[in-house]
Parts: structure tokens; C-alpha cells; sequence
């Protein structure tokens, strides 16, 4: 059962979603642009959200399992991509497949770099296993720490197809965006990547709530 803390959240993300898209339809695009940087306030929230994420489900989820150590593992992770390092000691992005097939990088490098991403995408796959025996195998749809855990997942998904969408029209199709769109976009996915982390924190410090009121 939802609270009104609950339903207050859920607007709220949906009026700050709405001044994403207003800020950056109707302000000059030398304005918006610092806000979408590398180094702008989102990329930095998102980063230190995950970390925060990373924090919740070290401190709060007890016991403190393998699960758990997999989930701050993934959280991390998660950060340490928000900070670039994914190609920062490669030449080119770890998680991309060419630079694993037309890089002239170093054999070693591409067997460490390789490595690392095959952990990430396990520890994903395995974080993705847990949330869907959770949500449908243990009641987790009917819960409070269920729904931010929808949250936080159809976020990631849409971050995710928005940040490739202008990507693979271009290359699938050979069309440009309008740059109005590509602003919007841009500002819709930048700004709503630090609310995955943070839905999933919240979800993180729920589930031990609901836990100790079921039992």
C-alpha cells in the first residue's frame, strides 16, 4: 500500500521531469549546456547518487550476504562509469565491442579491460535475476519497496534508449534530429539518470522496514 510520502515522491519526479523539458525547450542552449556537461551538476549528482545507493545498501540491508556485497558491487561500478573511468586507462571505452575487435590497444590491456566489463555485465545480469524473483516470485509488485524498484528500472531503460536514440537513427536511417529535440532529449536523459540511483536506494531502505513490520 502506498503512503502519501509515496505518491508525493512520484509527483515530484514527474514535475521535475516536466521543468527538464520546459528548461530546455524554452531557455538559450548556452544555458543548458554547462547542465548537460561531462562535468555538469547531473553527471556529478548521478555519480555521487550510485555512491549513495552503494552507501544505503551496504549500511541498511541486513544480513549482509553475497546478494548484498553484489548489489554495492554493481552500485559502484555504476559510479565509477558516471566518472569515466570505463576509458580511462583504454583507448577507447571498455564497453564498447570495437574496441575489442579494430583497437590497436595492447592484448593484455583488452584481456584486463575485458575482464572487468564481463564482472559488470555478470554482477548486472545476477542484480537483474534478484529484482525478478523479488518482484514476481516474492510478492515484491504489492510493495512499497517493489514499486521504487519499478521505478528506478524503467528510468534506467529509458535513460538508457534516449541516450542511444539519436545514435541509431542516425546510423539506421541517416537522419538528424532537430536540434530542439536533441536538446530535450538530452536534458530528459542527463537529468532523470540521478533518480535511478536514488529510486533504487530508497527501494533498498524500504524493503528492511516493510521486512521488520511483515515479521
Amino acid at each position: 500500500m502506498l503512503l502519501l510520502s509515496d505518491r508525493l515522491l512520484l509527483w515530484g519526479c514527474v514535475v521535475y521531469a516536466c521543468l527538464l523539458v520546459l528548461g530546455a525547450a524554452l531557455l538559450p542552449y548556452d544555458w543548458v549546456k554547462p547542465w548537460l556537461s561531462e562535468t555538469g551538476p547531473f553527471e556529478i549528482g548521478a555519480l555521487a547518487a550510485w555512491l549513495a545507493a552503494a552507501a544505503v545498501v551496504a549500511l541498511r540491508i541486513r544480513p549482509f550476504t553475497s546478494r548484498t556485497l553484489a548489489f554495492v558491487v554493481v552500485c559502484v561500478l555504476c559510479a565509477a562509469r558516471e566518472a569515466d573511468l570505463h576509458k580511462a586507462f583504454t583507448q577507447e571505452s571498455m564497453s564498447r565491442l570495437s574496441y575489442y575487435r579494430k583497437s590497436t590497444a595492447p592484448l593484455i590491456e583488452k584481456l584486463l579491460a575485458g575482464s572487468v566489463a564481463l564482472l559488470f555485465v555478470g554482477l548486472l545480469l545476477y542484480a537483474l535475476i534478484v529484482a525478478a524473483r523479488f518482484l514476481f516470485r516474492e510478492g515484491g509488485l504489492r510493495s512499497r519497496s517493489g514499486l521504487w524498484l519499478i521505478v528506478s528500472a524503467v528510468l534506467l531503460v529509458l535513460t538508457k534508449a534516449l541516450d542511444r536514440a539519436a545514435g541509431v537513427i542516425a546510423e539506421s536511417f541517416m537522419l538528424s534530429l532537430p536540434p530542439l529535440l536533441q536538446h530535450v532529449s538530452a536534458a530528459i536523459e542527463e537529468g532523470l539518470e540521478a533518480l535511478v540511483p536514488l529510486a533504487f536506494a530508497l527501494s533498498a531502505w524500504i524493503s528492511q522496514t516493510e521486512r521488520r513490520y511483515l515479521s
